[in-house]
C-alpha cells in the first residue's frame, strides 16, 4: 500500500472521528440554530400602520385571532396561521383579527396593523410593494422637515408614518397650519404632565422657536415616560371650528335639539334583533356605557374625575366605546360636530345618554322619563384633556364582584346600594362581546336589550344562574406570561335556556353579588372563579314576595309557564309558582338550576333564614325586578348625583331661547318629582 493511500484514509478516519465527537456535533446544532432564526426572522410581522386597521369586515370575524392579547401575542398567532397575512389588533381592548388582503386603511386611533413578511404587500393591486418604505417605520420630529422638504405630500405612505412630538411645542406644520398629508393618521404623543396644546382645544399658537427648545427639552429628559394624546375622547371627536371646553349657556331648545338629533342616530338603525346581532342594542349600550365610564372615575379625595369626557381610550375596560363616538355608522360624531363650538364634550355625552336611556324606555314611561332627564340636567361640565391615561384605574372589575362595586359606586360616587344597584341596571341595554371585554352575551335577551326597563333585575331572580369559566379561551401558558386574562362569568342554567332562541344570556359577578353571597356563606363575595353553585330563589318564601317578580316574567319561573306541566322536571306534577309544598320547591330547584351538576346553593334569598343575607342590595334588587317605577325613580336620583360629581358650583340653569336670564320655571329637581307610577 503505498504512502500516499495510506495517509488520505487516515485523513478521512480523523474527519469522520472529528463528525461524531459532541463538538463538532453541537458546532452543526448551532449552525442549523442559526439557520432556523434566520428563516424565522424572515416570517416576521412588520407595522405598516399604527392608527388604523385594514378597511372593510375581515374574511372571517373580528377577534378571530384572539382577545385580550398583547401586541406580541397578536403577531404570533397571525405568524402560526396559514390563512393570516395581515393582522390587526385594537390596544384598547387585545381583539386581534386576521385579514388576507389589505389594500386600504381606515383610521382608527386604538388600533395597529402588522404585515406578514412575505405576504402580499399593502398595494392596491395586490401585488408587491415597490419599495421596502411600507415596511419602515419612520420616526420624525412633528413640525420639524416633514418627509419632503418643501413641505408638498409625501413621495410615500405617510400615513404608515408614527409621529412624536411634544405638546404645546410647534403644531403640525412649521407655519402653525394644517399639513398637507392626513394628520388624522398620525400618532401623536407628548411628555406625561407637560401641558396640553391648547386650552382651548384649538390649534397649537407656538412657533418654530419653541420646536427648537423643544427639541433640547426632549433630548435631556429621555427617560420621562412619553404617551399619546389620542387615549382620550376630547381626540377622537374632533371639532371643525374649535371645540368648546364648558358649556357657556344653554337653552331649553339646545337641549331638546341635540336629544332630537342623537335619537335620530337610533333610527337609522335596525330594529331587527336576532340571538346573533341587534344594531340599536349595540349603540344603545355603547353610548350609556361611554358616559359611565366617563363618571366612574371620580375620585373624591381630589375632587377630579367624574363626568368631565377623559378617560383613557386605550384602556381594555373601554374596549369597544371608539366605535360609538367615532369609528361607525352611524356615530356620535356627526351630532357632536354641530354645536361643539357651543357645548363641551363633557355635557355632550351625558345629553347623548339620557337622549337613548329615554328613546328605549317602555310605553308611558318613556315621556316621563324624558322629562326627568331634562328637568334635572345642569350644563357647565367642562372637558378635561390631561391625565386621562390614567382615569381608567379607577373603573370597577366585575371579577372583584361588590367589593369593587362598594369601592367605585359606594365610596367613590357617594351612592348608598341601593342606589348602586339601580345604576347598575343600565346592563339591560346592549351585551358583552369577547372582542370588547373578553366577557360574552347578552344579559337579557336580545329583544330586551333595547329596551330601558327592569328586565335585568327580573332575570337575575326569574332566571337560574351557573358559573361559566375561561369564556375568552385564555390558555395557562398564555395567562403565565402575561398575554390574556381569564375571564370567568355567569350564565342561564335552567331548563331551556339557550334553545328557546334567546341568545347566550349572561351575568357579571359585578350583577349577581348584589342579590347573592357566595357558596360559602359570604356576603357580596360571590365570584364565578371560586364558587361553583347555582344562584336562584325560591318563589313561596312568605318573607321574600317573588309573585311580582314572576310576573313581570311574563307569569314565567325559570323558563317554565307558571301551571303548566314539564316532563323531566321533579314528579311531572303542575308547575304551581307560589307553592310552598316540598314537590314544588324540587321542582323550582330542578327547573332553575337544571345545567349546574352539582346542584350547590349560592347563598340564596329565598332557601331559609339561615342562608341569610344574600348581597347587600337584595332587597332592592327585588323592589326593582317587581316594580319598574320604583327603579326608574331611585336610577334617576342616582344619575344625576353621579353625573355632577366633581362639578360643585359651576353647573348653571337653563336660560330663556330669548334672554339671558335663568328661566326658573323649567328647573324642577328629579328628587322632588315622582313621573312614575
Amino acid at each position: 500500500m503505498s504512502w500516499t493511500l495510506i495517509l488520505t484514509l487516515s485523513l478521512l478516519a480523523a474527519a469522520d472521528a472529528i463528525q461524531n465527537t459532541p463538538s463538532h456535533r453541537g458546532a452543526l446544532q448551532l449552525s442549523q440554530d442559526a439557520a432556523d432564526l434566520k428563516d424565522l426572522r424572515r416570517k416576521e410581522m412588520l407595522r405598516i400602520f399604527s392608527g388604523g386597521r385594514c378597511l372593510g369586515a375581515p374574511p372571517k370575524d373580528f377577534g378571530d385571532l384572539g382577545n385580550s392579547l398583547s401586541e406580541e401575542a397578536c403577531k404570533q398567532r397571525c405568524l402560526n396561521d396559514s390563512g393570516c397575512n395581515f393582522a390587526v389588533l385594537n390596544r384598547a381592548n387585545g381583539a386581534c383579527t386576521s385579514y388576507t388582503r389589505c389594500s386600504d386603511f381606515r383610521t382608527v386611533p386604538t388600533m395597529v396593523t402588522w404585515r406578514k413578511d412575505g405576504a402580499l404587500g399593502s398595494s392596491e393591486d395586490g401585488g408587491e410593494d415597490s419599495g421596502d418604505s411600507s415596511d419602515e417605520v419612520p420616526w420624525r420630529k412633528d413640525g420639524a422637515l416633514g418627509s419632503s422638504e418643501d413641505g408638498g405630500e409625501d413621495s410615500g405612505d405617510s400615513s404608515d408614518e408614527v409621529t412624536w412630538r411634544k405638546d404645546g411645542a410647534l403644531g403640525r406644520s412649521e407655519d402653525g397650519g394644517e399639513d398637507g398629508g392626513d394628520s388624522s393618521d398620525e400618532v401623536t404623543w407628548r411628555k406625561d404632565g407637560a401641558p396640553d396644546s391648547s386650552e382651548d382645544g384649538g390649534e397649537d399658537s407656538g412657533g418654530s422657536g419653541d420646536e427648537d427648545s423643544a427639541a433640547g427639552r426632549v433630548e435631556e429628559d429621555e427617560e420621562q415616560p412619553l404617551r399619546r394624546s389620542f387615549d382620550s375622547p376630547s381626540w377622537m371627536m374632533q371639532c371643525p371650528s374649535g371645540a368648546t371646553l364648558t358649556t357657556r349657556c344653554m337653552s331649553s331648545h339646545l337641549y331638546d335639539t341635540i336629544v332630537d338629533q342623537v335619537q335620530q342616530l337610533m333610527r337609522r338603525l335596525s330594529s331587527r334583533c336576532d340571538t346573533n346581532s341587534c344594531d340599536q342594542a349595540d349603540f344603545l349600550g355603547c353610548v350609556v356605557r361611554m358616559a359611565g365610564h366617563d363618571f366612574m372615575d371620580f375620585d373624591p379625595a381630589t375632587g377630579t374625575g367624574g363626568s368631565d369626557a377623559c378617560t383613557n381610550m386605550e384602556h381594555e375596560d373601554n374596549g369597544g366605546l371608539a366605535e360609538c363616538l367615532f369609528d361607525s355608522a352611524p356615530a356620535l360624531h356627526e351630532v357632536y360636530g354641530r354645536i361643539c363650538d357651543e357645548v363641551s364634550l363633557a355635557d355632550f355625552l351625558v345629553i347623548a345618554a339620557e337622549a337613548l336611556m329615554s328613546f328605549s324606555a317602555v310605553g308611558q314611561n318613556q315621556a316621563s322619563l324624558a322629562r326627568a332627564f331634562k328637568s334635572g340636567f345642569r350644563f357647565g361640565r367642562t372637558t378635561a384633556a390631561e391625565g386621562c391615561r390614567l382615569s381608567a384605574r379607577n373603573l370597577p372589575s366585575p371579577q372583584e364582584s361588590c367589593d369593587d362595586v362598594q369601592r367605585v359606586f359606594v365610596r367613590a360616587l357617594g351612592l348608598n346600594w341601593a342606589e348602586a344597584a339601580a345604576l347598575m341596571g343600565v346592563h339591560t341595554l346592549g351585551r358583552a362581546e369577547p372582542r370588547n371585554s373578553g366577557f360574552s352575551g347578552w344579559w337579557t335577551s336580545p329583544e330586551e336589550s333595547r329596551q330601558f326597563d327592569n328586565s335585568y333585575f327580573v332575570a337575575m331572580f326569574a332566571k337560574g344562574w351557573c358559573r361559566e369559566v375561561n369564556v375568552n379561551r385564555c390558555s395557562q401558558a398564555e395567562a403565565r406570561l402575561g398575554l390574556c386574562v381569564v375571564k370567568h362569568q355567569w350564565q342561564r342554567c335552567d331548563v331551556n335556556r339557550d334553545q328557546l332562541g334567546q341568545g347566550h344570556e349572561m351575568m357579571l359577578d359585578s350583577d349577581l353579588c348584589l342579590a347573592f353571597g357566595d357558596a360559602r356563606g359570604g356576603n357580596g363575595k360571590l365570584k364565578a372563579r371560586e364558587d361553583s353553585c347555582c344562584a336562584w330563589v325560591h318563589t313561596s318564601e312568605p318573607d321574600f314576595a317573588m309573585r311580582d317578580v314572576v310576573r313581570a316574567n311574563k307569569n314565567k319561573f325559570c323558563s317554565v309557564q307558571c301551571g303548566s306541566r314539564v316532563r323531566g322536571i321533579g314528579d311531572g306534577g303542575a308547575f304551581d309558582c307560589g307553592d310552598d309544598s316540598l314537590s314544588q320547591r324540587v321542582r323550582e330547584l330542578e327547573a332553575c338550576c337544571f345545567f349546574e351538576e352539582a346542584r350547590s346553593d349560592c347563598r340564596t334569598p329565598g332557601l331559609g333564614n339561615d342562608f341569610r343575607p344574600g348581597g347587600p342590595a337584595v332587597e332592592d334588587v327585588r323592589r326593582f325586578a317587581s316594580d319598574e317605577g320604583a327603579w326608574l325613580r331611585v336610577f334617576t336620583r342616582a344619575w344625576k348625583k353621579v353625573t355632577e360629581n366633581g362639578q360643585a358650583g359651576s353647573l348653571g340653569a337653563w336660560i330663556s331661547a330669548g334672554g339671558s336670564e335663568p328661566h326658573r320655571s323649567e328647573i324642577v329637581l328629579v328628587a322632588e318629582t315622582q313621573p312614575f307610577s
